[in-house]
């Protein structure tokens, strides 16, 4: 008898993921606990491990987005691979005729019954024309976009915008032309957990300005030569990582009922990729050196634009550092990333005047913004770490020792 893989719940609240690659082939001998596939959400990338032992015959191409609990794969004996009804995949190529009856996803056929949708009329994107959630996304979204109590907008042809979404183009009555492109899973993931955070958590904030004359001299010093060369993020995640170690009290999380206080020091670093941010936690930075700093934040940068971070890489810390100084941007406030405590905002190192000594210098200078959580930390809290921060980094020496 098979044995029926199906797509698993590979984290809270997730629906459907796509199975974005086969690790074995088709008609593979697998063993319990053996990766065959992986799959990806809004977020991560995941391996899914069989639960059986036999031959792998494949139920779902790669490429599919499959909802949590449909069959992807049987597992058994060459005698086994005989699907049920609900287990058989609808043939493919590109000139089988779509059948009478339409395909559709559980989640699908249940999204257009709840808009009042009808399934019959929407064109799949699946194998064989199987309807799934993205389609009844893509119908919804032009739908709302025609959609006005004045004159309704005049479709133009359909294409594809800078991120490889499609994308709708309309021209309204007065000539005037806008393009309506569906939100994708990823964008509606990150809408809802800043929504929240903004809404749920009492944000206060503390600025500084740090003459950072000395840490860009050592930071020319140590490239010098050098075949990986270390950027301004990296000294601020290890001055982050410092000041941290010196205020512990920042070093936590809001549990609702507890304040967790962490003996390590977990730094998220946001990482700007084509779906949208993501923030990647460096583990242990209090104990690394920065050249191993530069490392893991060069590491998970490059996977986390290439969507092949994985999902606990994503969880943890207690606070998140974004730099937007590489486009110029002298200063912002960020949005505490849940459920961290807080989150610094770096801007781009600006030249200004500094009075010391009775002189007037010009300096390069760089302002910073920390987003802070008061329900579990305290002005006075944050006022100590800012001052700690700045001081390491108008005094560099430490981030090397």
């Amino acid at each position: 008898m098979a044995t029926v893989l199906r797509m698993p719940e590979v984290a809270t609240g997730v629906e459907s993921a796509v199975l974005i690659a086969w690790v074995v082939e088709q008609d593979a001998v697998v063993a319990i606990g053996d990766v065959v596939a992986e799959v990806e959400t809004d977020k991560a990338v995941f391996d899914v491990f069989t639960e059986a032992s036999g031959i792998l015959r494949q139920l779902v191409p790669a490429g599919t987005e499959v909802d949590v609990g449909t069959s992807i794969a049987l597992i058994g004996d060459d005698g086994d691979h005989q699907p049920r009804d609900a287990d058989r995949p609808e043939p493919e190529g590109p000139t089988t005729p779509r059948p009478a009856r339409v395909f559709a996803s559980p989640f699908a056929r249940k999204m257009a019954e709840n808009a009042g949708l009808s399934i019959d009329d929407i064109t799949g994107s699946g194998p064989n024309g199987r309807v799934v959630r993205a389609d009844v996304e893509r119908v919804l979204a032009a739908r709302d976009a025609t959609m006005s109590p004045a004159q309704p907008p005049t479709p133009t042809p359909a294409g594809r915008n800078a991120r490889g979404h499609d994308s709708v183009r309309f021209a309204e009555s007065n000539d005037s032309l806008f393009t309506d492109t569906p939100v994708s899973r990823f964008r509606r993931a990150i809408a809802a957990r800043l929504t929240s955070s903004k809404q749920s958590v009492p944000h206060f904030y503390v600025r500084g300005t740090a003459d950072v004359t000395k840490l860009l001299a050592l930071r020319d010093d140590l490239n010098d030569g050098a075949s990986e060369r270390l950027t301004l993020t990296d000294f601020v995640v290890k001055g982050v990582a410092l000041a941290h170690q010196n205020v512990p009290q920042l070093n936590v999380v809001w549990n609702g009922d507890s304040i967790r206080t962490f003996e390590t020091v977990d730094i998220g670093v946001a990482v700007a990729t084509e779906k949208g941010l993501l923030t990647p936690v460096v583990r242990g930075v209090h104990s690394m050196s920065i050249f191993e700093v530069s490392r893991a934040v060069r590491d998970l940068s490059q996977r986390a634009r290439s969507g092949r971070v994985r999902q606990h890489e994503l969880e943890g810390g207690s606070v998140s550092v974004t730099n937007l100084g590489m486009y110029g941007t002298e200063e912002f406030s960020a949005i505490i990333n849940p459920p961290h405590a807080s989150v610094l905002a770096v801007g781009a190192v600006v030249v200004e005047p500094r009075f010391a000594d009775g002189d007037v210098r010009a300096a390069p200078v760089m302002h910073v913004v920390l987003s802070v959580d008061h329900r579990p930390v305290d002005g006075d809290v944050a006022a100590r770490w800012m001052h700690a921060f700045l001081h390491t980094l108008t005094k560099p020496a430490k981030l090397i020792a």
